[in-house]
């Protein structure tokens, strides 16, 4: 049986979710419903979603990220500025 090497002190453990971890999911079904709602609600979502965005980059540098975070983050952005091109991005066929 192996022993894991302890931690250097001070350091902490990484946890496996966190409050930014949730804002991160949440922006997600956000950028899903972005293309399908009307212009008003366009803008109500589009705000929700960069709050929710700079409020999870403030909390993960002050309370720390998890793996989790490091990795769905990056993808509900990417996934929000995908969702947003399709929409103002014009369609060949309609001009």
């Amino acid at each position: 049986m192996s022993e894991s090497s302890p931690r250097p002190r001070g350091e902490q453990p990484r946890r496996r979710w966190t409050t930014a971890d949730v804002l991160s999911v949440l922006r997600i079904p956000l950028a899903v419903a972005f293309p399908f709602v009307s212009n008003d609600w366009r803008l109500v979502l589009l705000a929700a979603a960069a709050a929710s965005d700079l409020l999870d980059g403030q909390l993960a540098r002050r309370f720390g990220s998890s793996a989790f975070g490091s990795v769905i983050d990056p993808v509900a952005d990417k996934l929000f500025m995908l969702s947003a091109f399709g929409v103002v991005a014009p369609v060949e066929g309609q001009r």
